[in-house]
């Protein structure tokens, strides 16, 4: 088995959440590393599914894989309904980043492996920053733009997770009290120290309030689409309330000792032949960023032209 297929969300706009959340950035496995399956053969290949949010606990990501053994390394649920148990005969391991699903059913916990980027030590800065999903079925592009320019007449810092993670991390830089509805912007703030007001619209907010040991008060709850995101911004943006935790650094290194003590035991299993830790760290590599957005853009003209 000299192959390995990793599937993590790809979504048309660029999100650095879902980009840094697979462990394909972390660690060298040993073997020839795919995002594609088209040229591999059935079960000539390993394939790890995540991070990231999937319904239905990823079973549609893989329902057409034919690899030797799959892993799910942090995926995460984000539902507006009850959550059901995953087909646990599917997966050679199984880890969540979830952990009421973890109680719940019996299955691994592990936070997401973007803990292991750099964005988690950036220092403090000083100012308030509002960081929105760029996501249209999650933030209307008209309240990006009006919130956008609030923002920059009020001396407020500005993002989105479609940013690069050179520019995201040059804007992070200069905050440090966030409101945002993303969760791994959510996820690097606390552990970065941070201090942040959510604004949730589904079951990953809460399972972010779980890991962390926050009160459900540092949600602020809206429903997409609905013309609400625009006022509530506004409304935290007057308030002093923000959440924090005060063990950021025990759990940055806990949750860093997590997904290598996980990436070593998918070693000791057989499932991949090593596992070692990239030394340069994510982390922010210009190169894979770059080559990501090119394959990217070769699969929206693709679409775009039926072939």
């Amino acid at each position: 088995m000299n192959n390995l297929l990793f599937i993590h969300n790809k979504p048309k706009v660029f999100n650095i959440g879902d980009y840094l959340c697979t462990p394909i950035h972390y660690f060298d496995f040993g073997l020839r590393i795919h995002n594609n399956k088209i040229f591999l053969k059935e079960n000539d290949y390993n394939c790890i599914v995540g991070g990231g949010a999937y319904k239905e606990h990823a079973s549609n990501a893989i329902k057409d894989v034919k690899a030797g053994g799959i892993v799910t390394w942090a995926i995460g649920s984000s539902e507006n309904s009850k959550i059901t148990s995953p087909n646990l005969e599917k997966f050679h391991r199984f880890s969540t980043r979830d952990i009421k699903v973890a109680n719940d059913f019996g299955v691994e916990f592990l936070p997401c492996v973007s803990v292991l980027s750099d964005l988690v030590d950036v220092p403090v800065g000083d100012k308030v920053g509002v960081f929105l999903n760029h996501d249209t079925d999650i933030t209307e592009s008209s309240d990006i733009e009006t919130i956008k320019s609030y923002c920059e007449s009020n001396d407020i810092v500005f993002g989105t997770n479609s940013l690069s993670p050179n520019a995201f991390k040059k804007v992070f830089s200069g905050t440090n009290r966030i409101i945002t509805n993303s969760y791994h912007v959510i996820y690097w703030s606390l552990l970065s120290g941070r201090s942040i007001k959510i604004l949730g619209y589904s079951s990953k907010f809460y399972s972010l309030l779980d890991m962390f040991e926050l009160n459900e008060e540092a949600i602020t709850r809206y429903e997409p689409r609905k013309g609400q995101l625009k006022t509530k911004v506004y409304e935290l943006l007057k308030t002093d309330n923000y959440f924090c935790i005060e063990n950021n650094e025990e759990l940055k290194g806990d949750f860093r000792r997590m997904n290598i003590n996980f990436a070593n035991s998918l070693v000791e299993s057989g499932f991949v032949p090593k596992a070692e830790l990239n030394k340069k760290g994510h982390i922010t590599s210009s190169f894979r960023y770059a080559k990501y957005r090119l394959y990217m853009s070769l699969k929206m003209l693709k679409n775009k032209n039926g072939f």
